[in-house]
């Protein structure tokens, strides 16, 4: 079994300047009502415009936990007042005016408890949690409504827990690596590296996810063997080079596929094995397709699209290769880029779930880092695919997808084992030189 997951690491550093402070009550307007809209927005379309911001490494590979990201914009949300807030709520794609989240909050705390509750999945692979670890002299006390409220909020809908330490010092860094090694099985360690932590530190806040599954239809190993894979050499002269690669194949197997005439490409569907979580391929059919290209087309109307037109049932030959990656990114330009400044600037930033103040400036967030790893083999997976644009299929023979040039990929959650469209994308992905042998 193979292990995906995903880890987003947020410092937050004290402005070197005072700020004033006004106390008032809590006023919980912008807690209180979605829309399916609102769902859609975070847990769709903004994960897809992440994805297709994150830079690809120098093999061209990227995998981005983007539920983790998505998680920890919400905490900063609830967190958050004033232009802050708004920044965060307008990239997130919420509703206008819709103050109030908990409805798409739900979506989320669903994806991963609903499975356990409602069908008895007590191995559900999907899990996650995080962490907001407050200075003590920064901590507002108990009886703080507006702290005590963000608190209990963030623990039912995005399973934060809330600490306090005296200083944040190397036995703080310990154990928050440990910590993230203990929850992705030991797949990160030294997450946060020494020296990272200093007296200037205000809070730090810790996401992890971890997605654990195995294919409901498992590969047999007896098959694998090693195939040619073509990547692109030079793009401008669109000449390729052919390198082998460990693969894993199957025939008849039971997926969900369609060929997007459009756009020239194939998208498959393989389930996982609690049959809520599945990967997503979207390979183009011409070798000398521009994957760029193919990424930017998928906006949250054609991933929809994609969904819906799926066959209910197929049986495919397949042959993927086998996938092993890694992705560490720092996440503060992409996030200003797409309208998010405020809460990174100091004397601006305003935060009072963690400040227990209204109309405070005295922290602000000085980086967001994030991590992910994504590995799959003829057992176990992780991974994630994208498709897009109007279909045409027609097939009176099994299709037969050979994965032999670069794709895109996406890891979905869905309501249940019928339903056709995901409500989460957990993870998204580009796979450019999986797993190489040699090359030529």
């Amino acid at each position: 079994m193979r292990t995906l997951h995903g880890i987003a690491l947020l410092v937050l550093f004290c402005s070197a300047h005072g700020a004033t402070s006004k106390r008032q009550n809590v006023t919980d307007e912008r807690v209180n009502v979605a829309s399916n809209d609102g769902k859609k927005g975070a847990f769709i379309k903004f994960p897809l415009e992440v994805g297709k911001r994150i830079e690809a490494d120098t093999d061209g590979n990227k995998i981005i936990s983007t539920l983790s990201v998505t998680v920890m914009l919400s905490v900063l949300y609830l967190a958050a007042a004033g232009d802050t807030a708004k920044q965060i709520e307008n990239a997130l794609n919420l509703p206008p005016n819709a103050e109030k989240v908990i409805d798409v909050l739900t979506t989320l705390r669903n994806a991963v408890e609903r499975p356990n509750r409602d069908f008895n999945l007590e191995n559900y692979p999907l899990k996650t949690e995080t962490k907001v670890i407050l200075k003590e002299s920064l901590a507002p006390p108990p009886e703080n409504e507006i702290a005590k409220t963000f608190a209990e909020f963030v623990a039912e809908h995005l399973f934060a827990k809330i600490e306090v330490t005296p200083q944040f010092d190397d036995t703080v860094r310990s154990k928050v690596n440990q910590w993230a090694s203990e929850f992705t099985k030991g797949t990160i360690k030294n997450l946060i590296l020494p020296g990272e932590l200093n007296e200037n530190q205000a809070a730090l806040l810790v996401n992890a996810v971890l997605l654990q599954a195995k294919w409901l239809h498992p590969f047999d190993p007896s098959r694998s063997k090693k195939y040619d894979f073509f990547v692109v050499k030079d793009k401008q002269n669109q000449t390729f080079k052919r390198i082998q690669v460990d693969g894993m194949s199957a025939e008849n197997l039971p997926c969900r596929y369609v060929w997007l005439e459009k756009l020239k490409s194939h998208a498959l569907e393989l389930r996982l094995s609690d049959s809520l979580s599945r990967v997503l391929i979207l390979l183009p059919g011409d070798l000398s397709a521009n994957l760029d290209d193919l990424e930017n087309a998928v906006d949250a109307k054609l991933f929809t699209d994609i969904h819906s037109k799926l066959m209910e049932r197929q049986d495919v030959d397949v042959q993927i290769p086998v996938v092993n990656i890694e992705t560490k990114a720092s996440m503060r330009m992409l996030l200003e880029k797409m309208g998010i400044r405020k809460v990174f600037e100091r004397d601006s930033a305003e935060l009072p779930g963690l400040t227990g103040k209204l109309l405070d400036h005295s922290i602000h967030v000085s980086d967001f880092k994030h991590q992910a790893n994504l590995k799959w083999n003829e057992t176990g997976v992780l991974a994630s695919g994208g498709s897009v644009g109007d279909i045409a299929f027609t097939w009176n023979l099994s299709p037969v997808i050979n994965v032999d040039r670069p794709f895109l990929l996406y890891v979905n959650s869905f309501a249940s084992s019928n339903s056709r469209q995901p409500n989460l994308i957990l993870f998204t992905g580009r796979i450019s030189l999986p797993v190489v042998s040699y090359e030529e």
